[in-house]
């Protein structure tokens, strides 16, 4: 791969644009200025970090409304903490797509527990928050200096702005929390700028780009179909043509690669490029590169495979059994659909959040999405067309990331089981959608972009600016960023997400708090709870437990949190009991030997349950509870 560079030689002045006062080049020089001014080393990051106003908005809300983990929260907390210990978990969270009645199987690895393992084990309860936070930051940053190389300031600006509405659409709460499907967002939209830039070849992103993918597939299934297509374009583009070329050399070593004859000729003859070739040493050798991001995949699945192996059945069979038997799947026209209401005008990242309407995606796009659905492919196969006449592998490989995506969204929409529970798991496994339409978008506004500076250069060869139009440029590059940044920071700071899980804080920490004060380092304790605060707050018990030093035990929860966790027969130091009160039931009187730890409220909540939550330490005088 070779890096274009614009050669500075001066070349005589085309007769018709003396003097420069053709709009197109006042124009073009603008451009011109704006991409100076963009180049800088600062521009990209300070854009990345500007395009997260509304992260850091949701992470302070966050802290401001008193976020623990609670549910799933507290169960992907609770196993992140056993990374560092005997019971590191080779498996992610339980996963719906699990064949009913047959044994639960899980997400395919646990490198969302790696990635939560340090802000869960050490700090407050509330740090994984702030973390997720950071990842999301971090990686919007690292979007926004490929973005740079792939497109300059124009597509940085364009890509800030719309991380911002994608963060909007869809819902910066997501942004703010550690539950698996939405908690890799940042890490997937990274993934489909790493892609980009393999495919066009920076070879030495192809680690980065495997180990992206893999924590995507390893924290919910709903990624392995865009992950595994993206890896497939990057590694076609990045790697093919080379790969290729060096089976070639060795079935004919005599043969030199050079041009001879007629070729030299010709090429002596043509008129010499305006653009000189810079080689990038990085893309010399796409082998060990290549074994590299091999050896990364190996790392990150060593766990998984191990699983796999070990345990009969093993994961990867347990769901490809469920796979088999699950009812039948949505069908490809409601994943066409999907494709309209992510891709169609309006498009879905530049929407709110769908409260009102979980299932927007399910839903027949309108008139004007499906034409605009129609005449944005037909701009796509047309730029492709002109990408593979002039060779221009930044657009083609940006098109085809964007119909891998378009076809990995019907694969998945297509495989959603008809059924009532893994239908209203649409709410939250589509939301990759969104910044996937938005690549899309991208990507073909980059076609169109550079088709137009192809055509620029042609016209514009050998002119030069007078002061006018240098000072119009100097002018209207800051002010055109200056715009996009105030739009971009009045968006992140006026949407306020949908905290589904917010009553539930202030209850979780001072359930959690009491558990923690009543325990014994190194002793067992069971946990129970009724249906209703079962799934909210006994994760919560057992994780505050757990970081107080000791081993908590629960009941049915043996294929969650981890065969360690489940009875074996023996008699608890204690057990914690939550229990529900007010003015519908009395709970139980305390046994002989109990204590009421803490009573908090839990009123205005969103499950109908009972206004106060009780927690209480009893005696295990019955049958063994551990």
């Amino acid at each position: 791969m070779t890096e274009l560079v614009a050669d500075q030689r001066a070349t005589p002045r085309p007769a018709a644009l003396r003097g420069g006062r053709s709009s197109v080049v006042r124009g073009a020089f603008a451009l011109d200025r704006l991409a100076a001014w963009g180049s800088a080393r600062w521009f990209a990051p300070l854009v990345g970090l500007v395009s997260a106003t509304p992260v850091f908005a949701a992470v302070w809300r966050a802290l401001r409304w008193g976020w623990v983990p609670t549910g799933d929260h507290a169960t992907i907390a609770l196993r992140s903490y056993d990374v560092f210990s005997g019971r590191s978990p080779s498996l992610g969270q339980a996963t719906t797509a699990t064949e009913a009645g047959a044994e639960i199987a899980h997400s395919p690895g646990p490198m969302i527990y790696w990635l939560y393992s340090v802000p869960s084990r050490f700090g407050p309860p509330w740090l994984p928050a702030v973390f997720a936070g950071l990842v999301a930051v971090a990686c919007f940053v690292g979007v926004a200096v490929l973005a740079q190389r792939r497109g300059g300031p124009l597509l940085v600006l364009a890509t800030g702005l719309g991380l911002c509405l994608t963060v909007r659409a869809v819902d910066p709460w997501y942004f703010a929390t550690n539950w698996n499907p939405v908690a890799v967002m940042g890490p997937f939209i990274l993934l489909l700028f790493v892609a980009w830039s393999v495919g066009v070849g920076e070879r030495r992103l192809f680690p980065l780009a495997v180990l992206l993918a893999s924590l995507a597939v390893q924290s919910h299934l709903t990624y392995v179909f865009p992950a595994i297509a993206l890896l497939a374009v990057a590694v076609a583009f990045g790697f093919g043509p080379e790969l290729a070329g060096l089976v070639r050399r060795r079935r004919a070593p005599g043969r030199d690669s050079e041009p001879a004859g007629d070729d030299v000729a010709a090429d002596a003859a043509a008129p010499a490029p305006r653009w000189r070739r810079r080689p990038d040493p990085a893309s010399a050798r796409p082998v060990p590169w290549l074994l590299a991001g091999l050896a990364v995949g190996a790392a990150c699945w060593a766990a998984p495979l191990y699983q796999q192996l070990t345990n009969r059945p093993g994961n990867v069979t347990l769901l490809a059994r469920s796979s088999q038997k699950l009812p039948p799947g949505l069908g490809v026209d409601d994943g066409l659909w999907a494709v309209g209401r992510a891709v169609g005008i309006p498009p879905r990242f530049v929407q709110p959040p769908p409260f009102d309407d979980p299932f927007l995606f399910l839903i027949r796009p309108g008139t004007v999405a499906r034409i605009s659905c129609y005449l944005l492919a037909a701009v796509a196969v047309a730029l492709a067309v002109r990408s593979a006449q002039r060779r221009d592998r930044t657009t083609a490989v940006g098109l085809a990331l964007g119909a891998a995506l378009v076809v990995a969204a019907v694969t998945v929409v297509a495989s959603v089981p008809e059924d009532d529970t893994r239908y209203l798991t649409t709410t939250y496994t589509l939301l990759w959608f969104i910044p996937a339409g938005l690549f899309v978008w991208l990507a073909v506004g980059v076609g169109v972009g550079r088709e137009v500076a192809a055509d620029l250069a042609a016209r514009l060869r050998g002119a030069e600016p007078r002061r006018r139009p240098a000072r119009v440029a100097t002018a209207v590059a800051p002010v055109a960023a200056a715009a996009v940044v105030v739009a971009t920071v009045a968006v992140g700071v006026f949407t306020v997400g949908h905290d589904s899980q917010r009553w539930t804080y202030r209850a979780a920490d001072v359930l959690g708090e009491a558990a923690a004060a009543s325990v014994e380092p190194g002793g067992r304790y069971g946990v129970t709870a009724p249906v209703g605060l079962d799934g909210m707050f006994t994760p919560v018990v057992a994780y505050r437990v757990r970081r107080a030093g000791a081993h908590p035990v629960a009941a049915g929860y043996g294929d969650i949190f981890g065969s360690a966790y489940a009875p074996d027969g023996t008699r608890c130091d204690g057990v914690f009991e939550l229990l529900g009160s007010g003015p519908r039931a009395e709970p139980p009187p305390l046994p002989t030997g109990g204590r009421l730890l803490v009573a908090s409220s839990i009123a205005d909540n969103d499950y109908d349950l009972l206004p106060v939550a009780e927690l209480r330490l009893v005696p295990d005088d019955g049958a063994p509870s551990c």
